[in-house]
């Protein structure tokens, strides 16, 4: 059996069950697994094969987050076929090729985030749009830290305009929910989406007959390469060039140079675990260096001379 008949006969039916991103791997097998792979028998399947392809994903200049998606796919289906039975035997028996590939460090933490005089260029030539959109998805994830994705669930039932709170709601497969409150500047551009709303469910409906956030992402990126934030920077440069998520961190990181604690930080932006909350403790004033800044050290005493 070849990887293009197990993917499509048994491996694609059984993560349409078990994945929201199903349709993400079916393209990427389809892209480049099956032009490379699928062709050949899963038994034939050697590491050699495999590093093979991942010097092809390297040498097109693919991330190395990509490439370990890719390889991550091939790794599965044989896991899959490892314990996947056709008739009374298992379909494969061998050892997963993918065992023993290095596969590429991922360096996926942003270090980036706006200044305040950043921010405000950035939400000035949003105003100028012809839809308010971005605009008010930028100033609710600069104020709130609520992700691209959370903001086009959002409904207006998640909205309690009466106690100031956002419900980011808790579901399968997706990050941590929980209350946000909402400061002024958020709680505004919401009341006034509330206002211009026509009996719409969602806060953030589609537009143009596509999805939210194709169309957020997409408008996001040609705004910030508008203003100069990404000036100089190769498209691939994941750790300063400033997307959506971008307004996320800065939304930590501004909350940290106020001198919030860390575990505060952590409740806002819903972290599972407080390491991932540390990133941002280098941002905290620092006391010990303050205190030395503010010492006032006795003078000496003064001695009569002999």
């Amino acid at each position: 059996m070849t990887l293009n008949i197990f993917f499509n006969e048994f491996m694609l039916p059984r993560i349409k069950r078990e994945k929201r991103s199903w349709m993400s791997d079916r393209q990427r097998f389809e892209k480049f697994i099956s032009p490379h792979l699928g062709h050949l028998p899963l038994s034939d399947v050697t590491r050699h094969h495999v590093q093979k392809f991942m010097d092809f994903m390297v040498a097109r200049g693919s991330a190395p987050g990509t490439v370990k998606q890719y390889i991550g796919i091939v790794r599965r289906l044989f896991n899959i076929a490892a314990e996947t039975e056709a008739g009374e035997s298992l379909i494969f028996t061998g050892q997963n090729p993918v065992l023993g590939i290095r596969l590429p460090i991922v360096r996926n933490n942003r270090d980036r985030f706006l200044s305040g005089e950043e921010a405000e260029r950035l939400i000035s030539a949003a105003s100028k749009l012809r839809y308010p959109d971005l605009h008010d998805a930028i100033v609710l994830s600069l104020n709130t830290g609520l992700r691209l994705g959370e903001l086009r669930r959002l409904i207006w039932l998640d909205i309690d305009f009466d106690s100031a709170l956002v419900s980011v709601r808790d579901e399968a497969h997706r990050k941590p929910g929980g209350k946000v409150p909402l400061n002024a500047s958020a709680e505004g551009v919401l009341r006034k989406r509330k206002g211009s709303a026509e009996a719409a469910e969602l806060v953030f409906p589609p537009i143009h007959g596509r999805r939210l956030r194709e169309n957020l992402s997409y408008e996001f990126h040609r705004l910030a390469d508008q203003v100069g934030l990404n000036k100089g920077l190769a498209t691939n440069d994941r750790q300063r060039r400033v997307v959506f998520h971008t307004l996320r961190h800065t939304f930590a990181s501004w909350l940290a140079l106020a001198g919030v604690d860390i575990y505060r930080i952590k409740t806002l932006m819903r972290h599972k675990t407080i390491d991932m909350t540390m990133r941002y403790a280098h941002l905290l004033p620092d006391a010990t260096r303050q205190a030395v800044y503010n010492l006032n050290p006795p003078k000496p005493p003064q001695t009569r001379p002999l």
